[in-house]
């Protein structure tokens, strides 16, 4: 489980750097305490599976979109940062 964690942290902050440098999703702002914490042992591994960041360009490439999971609760809940930039980052 602790491979798992250190593997999506890798991965978080390689398309953290990603939106800085690739594209135009650098146009995406993101709040600056956001946090990925590493879910409970308990939760099953297809929910914990939800935690981390995607990025993409949502709508045929028209716009930057950022999603990051910050929290996985026991129950299912998930808190999550749903970002989507400005065509041209104008």
């Amino acid at each position: 489980m602790r491979r798992v964690f250190i593997i999506q942290i890798l991965l978080f902050s390689f398309l953290i750097i990603n939106l800085l440098s690739v594209g135009h999703a650098e146009h995406v702002s993101l709040p600056e305490d956001l946090t990925v914490a590493r879910p409970s042992s308990d939760i099953s591994k297809e929910i914990a599976s939800f935690s981390g960041a995607r990025v993409g360009d949502s709508w045929d490439g028209i716009l930057p979109h950022v999603l990051v999971v910050e929290r996985v609760e026991n129950n299912g809940t998930l808190s999550v940062i749903n970002a989507i930039g400005i065509k041209g980052g104008k």
